[in-house]
């Protein structure tokens, strides 16, 4: 009797899992199992309206990845809203739009920031501020504007010396370089001799600590800097630093400040490109579009919803490989975007030399990243170490290089904020860790305003870094709702086929279960978990069977009914 019970069981399970009905990955349906026996239920007017909101923020993602959205930058902008033309004796404005930008976008405390931002980014709200209030005094206008903003300046300049703070590439430079300008204009600004002195030494010791090193990435550095140099280098240096876009280094200040030195025409034009993709302000930094959307790729890929756009990040990938074989500069001008652009299509089958990455380390040794020591870049280079096959010894080398790097930076620094996501990734490997797991820890980082405004304010929109989060946390909590919904199915069918009576057997189905739900984590691969944590718990009540209860015979006849 007890063998028979176990034969009915097993084989009407074996049968069932066997069925390719199983097998089949079927069209997510958002919000609903895709499970073909999970129970039918009419959508009431309430999850209608929820599945219409949740479609609207897949479609804000959409346009906001097809359009590679970023950031203006206040700062950036007042540097090309500097620039006179030279067409008129007027002295008129070359880009009048970025002066409009300026006189509509300043915050209630006096900035020329998001108005949200962290106040872990003081320092490059200070720098913004500073350059608009420049821009303003240059055109004779925004009086009060000016006031409010050096009144800003004014009541955080302790936060110039506060090293725990994020700081701008070069603002050592740049912003005791504006200091001396506004004086020379004849800006008032109420701080003492001493603080004035004690700034404008920054950047002697800035630029003395530059000239001493032998590094090509100092003289990258040199010219990226432009604008906060008293004496601008001669053209014949810099060019060698314009890209095919025209830009000097893809920076729109540094771009405006050798503009208004050489009038430089593809320098003319890059900015004016810009002007004409993002109406009256500048981003930060700007090469391509194409760099803003493999980011957010790996933004959506990193919270576990990027199966929503898969036709969007195919058209986008292909160009991305289309630019990779060509070796354009869209992909190979950045080393953080390079290793980027490799990680992630070979991570979507894309067939991709390794050889190329061979030579990172040398790079990255005569790069501006080697000169300022970034981690984030070398973070990025160990990712792209990890996607090797056996024989790509180059790949193993430099992974090997770059966390003796990291582990290094950790030393260092200690504590130190900037580099927590630097110690997880090199303690937990991208590509073992159990994904459903990262995605969380992922979607809590980006919750974290100072997580979010350091490692996003300068590329990504802010409206769409918030559309992503509204929607990542939305479609986290429907999959948990899923998820609970499966389990109750599979704890019907353990009763039904009265697994749960079988004695001397353990119960684990929510072992099973999630086991299967941590990796099958999409929608549409309802029917592959149900399938698993069967399959495991079957195989949980056999071992059982074969260890604990069962005799020689029934054990050989078990073996016989599978057989057949």
């Amino acid at each position: 009797m007890h063998l028979l019970f176990y034969y009915k069981t097993t084989s009407s399970l074996i049968a069932s899992l066997t069925n390719p009905r199983h097998l089949v990955r079927r069209k997510p349906r958002v919000g609903v199992p895709s499970s073909g026996s999970a129970p039918s239920v009419s959508m009431s007017k309430s999850e209608g309206t929820a599945s219409s909101a949740f479609q609207r923020k897949i479609g804000r993602i959409k346009r906001g990845l097809q359009s590679g959205e970023i950031s203006v930058s206040g700062y950036d902008t007042a540097w090309v809203a500097m620039l006179t033309s030279t067409e008129s004796s007027k002295k008129i404005p070359l880009f009048p739009q970025c002066i409009d930008w300026i006189l509509h976008n300043q915050q209630l405390d006096g900035s020329w920031v998001s108005h949200d931002h962290h106040p872990f980014l003081i320092k490059y709200a200070l720098s913004s501020t500073l350059a608009c209030v420049i821009a303003l005094k240059k055109r004779n206008l925004g009086e009060q504007m000016r006031d409010k903003g050096i009144q800003y300046i004014q009541s955080n300049w302790p936060a110039i010396w506060d090293d725990k703070l994020e700081t701008p590439v070069g603002f050592y430079v740049t912003f005791p370089g504006m200091i001396k300008l506004a004086m020379d204009m004849g800006l008032h600004l109420p701080l003492g001799q001493v603080e004035l002195e004690r700034v404008l030494l920054l950047r002697e010791m800035e630029l003395e600590r530059t000239l001493q090193s032998p590094s090509q990435g100092a003289e990258i550095y040199m010219a990226l800097v432009s604008e906060g140099l008293d004496l601008m280098a001669e053209w014949e240096k810099l060019k060698k630093y314009q890209r095919k876009n025209g830009s000097i280094l893809d920076s729109p200040s540094t771009t405006a400040a050798i503009l208004a030195h050489y009038q430089n025409p593809n320098c003319l034009e890059y900015l004016s490109t810009l002007l004409q993709t993002f109406g009256n302000g500048v981003p930060y930094q700007y090469s391509s579009k194409i760099l803003i959307q493999i980011r957010i790729i790996d933004l959506l890929d990193d919270l576990g919803v990027a199966y929503h756009f898969t036709s969007e990040i195919e058209d986008i990938l292909k160009e991305a490989h289309r630019l990779w074989l060509k070796n354009d500069e869209a992909i190979t001008s950045c080393l953080t975007t390079y290793a980027l652009a490799f990680r992630l299509l070979r991570m979507h089958g894309y067939r991709v030399s390794a050889s190329p990455m061979a030579h990172m380390v040398e790079y990255f040794d005569d790069s501006m990243d080697g000169f300022l020591q970034n981690s984030q870049a070398v973070l990025e280079l160990y990712k792209a170490s990890q996607l090797r096959f056996p024989g790509e010894l180059s790949q193993k080398d430099m992974g090997l290089w770059a966390i003796n790097f990291l582990s290094k930076e950790i030393t260092k620094y200690g504590e130190n904020g900037n580099l927590e996501e630097v110690e997880y990734a090199i303690k937990t490997s991208p590509f073992v860790s159990i994904n459903r797991l990262t995605h969380r820890r992922n979607i809590t980082l980006l919750k974290t305003d100072q997580f979010r405004e350091k490692k996003f304010h300068r590329w990504l929109h802010n409206d769409l870094t918030k559309d992503i989060l509204a929607f990542v946390v939305d479609e986290f909590n429907s999959s948990q709702n899923i998820y609970q919904k499966e389990l109750e199915q599979l704890k019907r069918w353990i009763k039904e086929n009265r697994i749960d009576q079988l004695k001397g057997t353990r119960q684990k189905l929510m072992y099973c279960y999630f086991s299967a739900a941590a990796t099958l984590y999409e929608p549409q691969m309802a029917d592959a978990r149900l399938s698993c944590a069967k399959s495991g718990v079957l195989t949980t009540v056999v071992d059982d069977f074969f260890n604990v209860t069962g005799s020689q015979e029934e054990l050989i006849n078990l073996i016989q009914l599978v057989d057949h």
